[in-house]
């Protein structure tokens, strides 16, 4: 494809264009944003098109490493109700998880502007496809069907596209189709305020509307493609994006738009088709197909294809039957029998069955259930639809292209359906639900196993083939494992290693050895989940070795870095994690190196590297594993959430609290969307973000935070859990850190006596807690009980990391700032002096120094005064700990810079004037 587009007055324009959405219309040199731009984070490549609504640009993004189409809406078009509208479309599209649709990945302005970053599909529009020469209708109808499914996809994810056309489909170089520019899109059932057809109507009979008309604001749609009731005013919906479908695909198969409510159809049409299309063109939306999907199965149901399978089997060909699998199918899979995975969603996912998960949710009471359940309602069923999508993308592969043998086809297809019964398990427990379930929301669906994985041909065919005998016998085993994966998945973890104790033995008598990995992998991540470290790490081992002999590499993948993670982070044993991790990229390197097992390693050899204090190594690691992550098919929120913190940890350790908080609040902003905003998964997110501002300085903007996240957690975890500690504490020492110590001594009370109740005696939290109780209590004037809170402190923490740690030397420092407030400076002394040595050697000493040596010289002073002698050494301490603090804006530390400007005019002069020293 050339790299500059066509302008006006230009030979041979190239034939096609990248474009999403609206027709391309090129503009004029100097219209365009020139090379290199930042739109946001972005930077502008080419122009690729104008339309109505604005330019749409390739762009480079460098955060992620990848080309994007910028949409960047026109000055005109902008204001509140342009912006309003971008991020609606941005909104609707990220919700959709499907192959036939465009991916959104971020919205945001530009100047007075507003842009929408999405997908880049090198390609041209399917306006473009059927100009450019005449096309057999098998391959228009493959194409439509293909949109057809991301529309569907729309509607089961709650939303109407509103202005489907030709010029809104785009086909990649590579063959993908997908639907784009949802600019008009809306919730099902929203209100069309103000957005009367009636005025488009208007506009386009005065000369202001032409052919392609993409109308706003009082104009919903496009007129040619309007369904008679958005016409009349009534708000566009799924009916009306199934009659703009009806009428672009009838005018691509005929050459001209149907006319008048009972079209005429020429012979272009096949009959089966054209009486499809009648119906979804009738002028009352009740006459027309009930869903797009339905009407989809019907544009697939062509009789002659049904008569050829009807004579080959008169004929002798068999009727094959995936056992126990509920798929039945000819050896040349139908067009019909390819919408099974579309019905299978609907008797798994029916409306009752979600009004019974929902109610179950509601019934725990927990306050943040209905978030929760809308957050898990949307992931599983961007699940599912991706699921169905998987099922007829396996099935057509071998109708169309006959590209996989029958074998490989029945592996596929046996792969896919135990993901459904997985689904299944998930749903039966729904209505069952209980605070555990709630809690974890969204992330049940993630818990659900990746069907990608049944698309790896390579990888399935490699595998042992049980005998007839054999799958009668595993089917039933297979069934109740979906129930044991349910149960692990919403915490039930005892239910769950109950019920496998009954299965395991069966299993691993049969000798299967898939059957085998997946059972030992089970009790082993069961025994980790269950604190049993040692006997899991045996047991993930086995799975492991059984992984090998099944052939399934991405299973070796998992219990390997299961491996690591117990040995890094539960046993600290890091040259054993990384002996793990090895081996894990060794089975990821066998299994050709996929998104999925090479997003896993790398998140797996980016903790080892922060545990190992190497955050400069691992933060592009988990860059790169983001993006893996971030083009798997289903939902991912939790995963890319778990990264980004785990990045932002790592680039807390570097230093670089800007970029950490950044990375903190994308995955606040994921954990609200999948979650909901009182989610008390949501508040640790929220206690992350704040912990970065406080790292920061920004003490206004992390208090709310922490008092936002304190308040989830009490609500969902009660008054006296640990995690609710922890958000006192983090607020107590944001409140010392603002000057206010009487607000601070009160959350750091509060925690430390929760600790007491909930953690053993000598845990590093209560060591940490009564430091800062401490702290608070120097600044409110109460050195005794201070200096009881630094002993403990220090106590707890020499047991802990000790008696070199730096913590056990920020307690000391803490006693020996004590015993100066009570005026034994003979204690003082030597405890300050010894750790203003030791923090002149720290590299990042600067940050202690300070308060170090104001102490330092307080004690010196009055030490002075009683023994005599130097009385210049303690002035130049303190002279040394204000420009320390010089830069420091810290509410606190502007207070203890006033009382060292205080201190120091009252010593200076009797230095100054001639008794300096004795």
């Amino acid at each position: 494809m050339p790299d500059e587009p066509g302008f006006p007055g230009e030979e041979n324009a190239p034939p096609t264009v990248t474009w999403h959405g609206g027709t391309a219309v090129p503009i004029a040199p100097g219209a365009s944003l020139p090379r290199g731009t930042p739109v946001g984070r972005y930077l502008v490549l080419d122009l690729l098109g104008a339309g109505g609504m604005g330019e749409v640009y390739a762009a480079y993004d460098p955060e992620l490493d990848r080309r994007v189409a910028v949409k960047l809406l026109r000055p005109d078009r902008d204001g509140p109700e342009g912006r309003l509208r971008l991020l609606r479309e941005a909104q609707a599209i990220a919700r959709l998880a499907h192959e036939n649709v465009v991916a959104v990945h971020d919205a945001g302005a530009f100047g007075n502007r507003a842009f929408l970053a999405m997908e880049l599909i090198e390609g041209m529009t399917l306006q473009r496809w059927l100009a450019d020469e005449r096309r057999a209708p098998a391959e228009i109808l493959s194409r439509f069907r293909a949109a057809g499914r991301g529309l569907a996809a729309a509607h089961s994810a709650g939303f109407a596209h509103r202005d489907f056309k030709p010029d809104n489909v785009l086909l990649g170089a590579d063959g993908r189709v997908k639907v784009a520019d949802f600019g008009l899109v809306r919730p099902l059932g929203a209100s069309a305020l103000g957005e009367t057809a009636k005025g488009a109507a208007e506009a386009d009979s005065s000369g202001a509307g032409t052919a392609g008309l993409t109308t706003e604001g009082v104009r919903a749609g496009t007129l040619e493609y309007m369904a008679p009731e958005v016409l009349r005013g009534e708000p566009p919906d799924a009916a009306a994006d199934q009659y703009a479908f009806c009428v672009a695909l009838w005018e691509a198969l005929a050459g001209a738009r149907p006319v008048g409510p009972q079209p005429v159809a020429p012979e272009t049409i096949p009959a089966w088709v054209r009486r499809a299309l009648e119906r979804g063109l009738a002028a009352d939306p009740l006459r027309r197909w009930p869903s797009m999907a339905e009407l989809l199965d019907a544009l697939a149901a062509d009789p002659r294809a049904v008569w050829r399978r009807r004579s080959l089997a008169a004929a002798g060909v068999a009727l094959v039957a995936a056992a126990g699998f509920g798929v039945a199918r000819w050896a040349v899979p139908s067009d019909e029998l390819c919408a099974g995975g579309a019905r299978a969603v609907s008797a798994l996912w029916s409306a009752s069955d979600r009004a019974a998960g929902r109610n179950g949710f509601l019934a725990t009471g927990a306050p943040f259930a209905a978030a929760s359940w809308a957050g898990l309602e949307r992931a599983l069923g961007g699940y599912l639809t991706a699921w169905a999508g998987a099922h007829r993308a396996a099935c057509e592969a071998t109708r169309v292209t006959g590209e996989q043998s029958e074998d490989l086809l029945d592996r596929r297809m046996r792969c896919l359906e135990r993901r459904r019964i997985e689904a299944q398990a998930l749903v039966a427990l729904l209505p069952r639900a209980d605070r555990a379930m709630v809690k974890k929301g969204a992330r049940l669906a993630e818990g659900i196993g990746d069907f990608a994985a049944c698309a790896d041909l390579a990888a399935l065919g490699e595998g042992p083939i049980p005998s007839r005998t054999l799958r009668h016998r595993i089917e039933p085993i297979e069934k109740d494992l979906a129930r044991v994966k349910a149960l692990d998945n919403a915490g039930r973890l005892r239910a769950a290693r109950q019920l496998l104790g009954g299965l395991e033995r069966r299993a691993l008598s049969l000798g299967f050895p898939p059957l085998t990995a997946e059972v030992l992998f089970l009790r082993g991540r069961l025994e980790s989940e269950l604190g049993e470290f040692a006997p899991a790490l045996v047991t993930l081992g086995e799975a492991a070795v059984a992984a090998d002999a099944a052939h399934d590499d991405r299973l070796r993948v998992t219990a390997w870095t299961q491996i690591a993670y117990l040995e890094g982070h539960r046993m600290n044993r890091l040259p054993e994690a990384d002996r793990a991790i090895r081996w894990a990229e060794a089975a990821s390197a066998r299994a050709g190196r996929t998104a999925e097992t090479e997003a896993e390693t790398l998140g797996a050899r980016a903790d080892l590297l922060i545990l190992e204090r190497k955050p400069g190594a691992a933060v592009p690691l988990h860059e790169r594993a983001l993006r893996l992550v971030r083009g798997l098919p289903g939902p991912h929120d939790a995963r890319v959430a778990k990264l980004l913190d785990n990045q932002a940890t790592a680039l807390l350790q570097l230093g670089e609290a800007e970029r950490a908080r950044g990375a903190y609040a994308r995955a606040l902003a994921l954990a609200e969307r999948s979650l909901g905003p009182d989610h008390p998964d949501t508040a640790s997110h929220r206690y992350n973000l704040a912990v970065a501002l406080v790292e920061l300085d920004r003490y206004a903007e992390a208090l709310p935070l922490l008092r936002r996240a304190l308040f989830a957690r009490e609500a969902a975890l009660g008054p006296e859990h640990a995690d609710v500690a922890e958000a006192l504490m983090s607020l107590g020492a944001a409140e010392l850190e603002n000057g206010r110590p009487d607000a601070a001594f009160a959350a750091m009370t509060r925690a430390v006596a929760i600790w007491r109740g909930t953690l053993p005696s000598g845990h590093f939290n209560l060591g940490w807690g009564r430091h800062n109780l401490g702290e608070a209590e120097l600044l409110l004037g109460r050195p005794r009980e201070a200096l009881a809170d630094f002993r403990a402190a220090l106590l707890s923490v020499e047991s802990f990391l000790g008696a070199d740690s730096i913590f056990a030397s920020g307690a000391r420092v803490g006693i020996g700032r004590a015993y100066v407030a009570l005026g034994e400076v003979r204690r003082a002394v030597p405890i300050l002096e010894a750790e203003e040595r030791f923090w002149s050697r720290q590299p990042d000493g600067d940050e202690w120094l300070p308060e170090i040596r104001f102490a330092l010289a307080q004690a010196l002073w009055l030490s002075g005064e009683q023994r005599g002698g130097d009385r210049r050494r303690p002035l130049d301490l303190a002279r040394s700990a204000r420009a320390g603090f010089a830069a420091d804006r810290r509410p606190r530390i502007v207070t203890v810079v006033a009382e060292i400007d205080a201190w120091l005019k009252a010593r200076e002069p009797e230095v100054v004037g001639g008794q300096g020293g004795r």
